[in-house]
């Protein structure tokens, strides 16, 4: 019978993050989110609410069908994802020029958050079921023949943020799978290559270079946010203005409650309460390379590994705009900013994460002890 063990840590984590996430919400979103201004609302606490809740039923059958049920339905929820994908060029909603959602009735659904992890599924799969060639050229452009297709609907949205994120995950799948150092300058190479043509074909993107150099040149054109953003951190100082006292929320910083959601945590709680979520992310990511490192095979050490280190990036990056350390992405702070798909995408990462753990290899027995001839060997890629 398979264990159904919990990891309280990561549950616990996770569980902390999206708490402090709800609080900082409703403080950036309950008085600007109000569209007469009567007074505060909890319009978008309440569909976060509904997110987590649905995020919670997906992380929580993910977690009881385990990884040989994921493998199995990989390819499947792939697909299905692609399709999705594909759907939003022709019939999505359109906002600031790119079509990244689908939806009706008020409901809308951004598909590439899905994607990012089907995405690494296949290519896990390929990679553990290929462990004896991972040496080989072939087994690379395998993994590469599945991320190509996302990528390229990714750019079409256009969305390159997410396909950076994509491809950059998938490489380093590939990397921790044990490819040959020397590819490495080969594929960073190319890599930097497409990127910089992407870049330098693109005005928006150029645009959001010189918003990263010098935001205060582009004010007008990108670079209020990141301006108003400043001023929130140098407003909060050491120990902040006091949870709901902040003022860049008050219609000066744009959505405060989605991606910029760091600088009322920074304006707010001040650069001490911003190191509280810097802490928990930094644990939730130990803790999840953890559960890769106990994995019962290659395909939980892959996907687990790969996965943590998909949500530590996200995160680094979002505080990395906030700061003026990276370009502006549009990147969401995983568990915390206001977005529904994203929190549930991110809540299915929990559980697989989950999954693995409570198939995890048990303790080596202490020194000294006897193994019993029946004891079940979990080195290889068994079930």
């Amino acid at each position: 019978m398979m264990n159904r063990r919990v990891d309280f840590w990561l549950a616990m984590l996770t569980t902390v993050l999206i708490t402090f996430g709800l609080m900082m919400v409703y403080s950036a979103s309950s008085v600007t989110a109000s569209p007469t201004g009567a007074g505060p609302t909890l319009k978008y606490v309440v569909r976060q609410v509904a997110a987590i809740g649905v995020g919670s039923v997906l992380a929580a059958g993910v977690a009881f069908a385990g990884t040989k049920n994921l493998r199995w339905l990989s390819n499947t929820l792939y697909g299905f994802s692609i399709c999705l994908l594909f759907l939003t060029l022709p019939f999505g909603i359109e906002v600031n020029g790119a079509k990244r959602w689908i939806g009706a009735g008020g409901i809308n659904f951004q598909p590439s958050e899905f994607v990012k992890l089907t995405t690494l599924l296949v290519a896990a799969h390929t990679l553990s079921e290929r462990r004896e060639y991972i040496r080989h050229v072939e087994t690379t452009l395998r993994v590469l023949a599945w991320t190509l297709p996302p990528v390229a609907l990714l750019l079409l949205q256009p969305d390159f943020g997410t396909a950076a994120i994509l491809m950059g995950s998938v490489v380093l799948l590939l990397m921790i799978a044990g490819i040959p150092y020397e590819w490495y300058i080969l594929i960073f190479t190319l890599g930097a290559s497409v990127i910089g043509g992407l870049v330098a074909v693109a005005p928006y993107r150029l645009n959001r270079v010189h918003t990263f150099i010098d935001p205060w040149q582009v004010e007008a054109d990108g670079g209020h946010q990141v301006i108003q953003g400043f001023l929130a951190l140098h407003s909060g100082g050491w120990a902040g203005l006091g949870l709901g006292n902040g003022y860049a929320k008050l219609h000066y910083l744009p959505e405060p409650w989605t991606d910029f959601i760091a600088a009322v945590v920074g304006e707010e709680l001040g650069f001490l309460g911003l190191l509280v979520p810097v802490a928990l992310f930094a644990a939730w990511v130990w803790r999840a390379l953890r559960i890769s490192r106990d994995a019962r095979d290659a395909y939980g050490m892959y996907l687990g590994a790969t996965l943590a280190a998909l949500v530590g990036i996200e995160a680094l990056l979002n505080l990395g705009v906030v700061l003026g350390l990276v370009p502006p992405k549009g990147l969401v702070l995983p568990f915390i900013s206001y977005g529904s798909t994203a929190m549930m995408s991110h809540l299915v990462i929990v559980g697989v994460l989950l999954a693995i753990a409570a198939e995890a290899r048990p303790a080596p027995l202490p020194a000294g002890w006897l193994h019993r001839k029946d004891s079940t060997d979990f080195s290889g890629e068994g079930a």
